[in-house]
């Protein structure tokens, strides 16, 4: 959805999907500076993407993310965008993808 030449996007589960099939999740989010904000839910005991929110520039936004229903990681979304791309969604995950590590 563009609003105000922001993207907003959401992938993946919506509500609260994630404590209705019981499972343990953790969400990480980081402002980007301050038009851009980045919010992933993964489960906690993978790193198995559940959710993503993003708003970004419209004109910075990624064109895409792999369908989130096919057992996408933080891994995935960290690397999975492509080397010319460092987008508030692959740092975001990176940062979920180093705590998920020290748990």
């Amino acid at each position: 959805m563009r609003v105000f030449g922001l993207r907003w996007s959401r992938m993946g589960s919506r509500g609260s999907a994630p404590d209705v099939f019981d499972v343990k999740a953790e969400t990480v989010s980081r402002r980007w500076g301050s038009k851009s904000v980045c919010s992933i839910t993964h489960e906690k005991s993978s790193e198995r993407v559940l959710r993503v929110e993003s708003i970004q520039p419209f004109e910075s936004s990624p064109a895409g993310l792999p369908p989130l229903d096919a057992g996408v990681t933080l891994e995935a979304l960290v690397f999975g965008l492509g080397l010319s791309d460092i987008s508030p969604i692959s740092e975001t995950a990176r940062l979920g993808l180093r705590e998920w590590q020290r748990s």
